[in-house]
């Protein structure tokens, strides 16, 4: 009970006037929230970059380089559409959210049809002895399904926010565009009044 009132306390006011710019129950702008999505990115690309470095492994060759290269090249997008508040420099990182999804959804799907059904042909993902029990290769399908669910849901919330940003800089553009300009011009010519 304490910790809901602490949250209560702690967090902003729900918007009523503009939902769409908003998220987590209407609390956090959409603005705020890609910052969020933009350092946890660059936090995880960093982190790998580490790891890529310091490990020296490539697997997929000259694919995984192009594909890392891209990566950082969609991140940089990322940054100048919060920067510029541009609309268009969101869509290729949105896009790439996308792929994503769909593969991550294979994956949890592959997850499933293997606990609902633990003799198709995706079950030797799930163990590596051909006399495993049924019940181990559910088992271990359903623990590896909690993954790519996890990472689904969070993609969900990804897309939906990059949606809204998308709206809200468009909308933005849009205004000023819309924007009435008013210039005064004043002749002024020297010696006379």
């Amino acid at each position: 009970m304490l910790l809901l009132n602490c949250l209560k306390l702690n967090l902003p006011p729900r918007n009523h006037t503009t939902p769409q710019y908003y998220t987590c129950f209407g609390r956090v702008h959409v603005q705020t929230a890609l910052q969020l999505i933009i350092i946890v990115t660059f936090a995880w690309d960093i982190f790998r970059w580490i790891d890529f470095i310091v490990n020296q492994t490539i697997t997929f060759g000259w694919i995984e380089i192009f594909a890392e290269i891209c990566n950082a090249l969609f991140g940089i997008s990322l940054i100048i559409a919060y920067c510029f508040k541009s609309a268009f420099f969101l869509l290729p990182y949105l896009f790439l959210q996308l792929f994503t999804l769909v593969a991550s959804m294979i994956l949890f799907c592959v997850s499933i049809l293997t606990i609902i059904w633990p003799k198709n042909s995706w079950a030797p993902s799930f163990h590596t002895y051909p006399s495993t029990k049924t019940s181990s290769i559910q088992l271990n399908a359903f623990i590896y399904a909690i993954s790519p669910l996890t990472f689904t849901l969070m993609l969900i919330w990804v897309i939906r926010v990059l949606f809204a940003c998308y709206v809200y800089f468009s909308d933005r553009k849009k205004a000023e565009l819309n924007f009435p300009i008013v210039s005064i011009q004043v002749n002024f010519y020297p010696g006379k009044l």
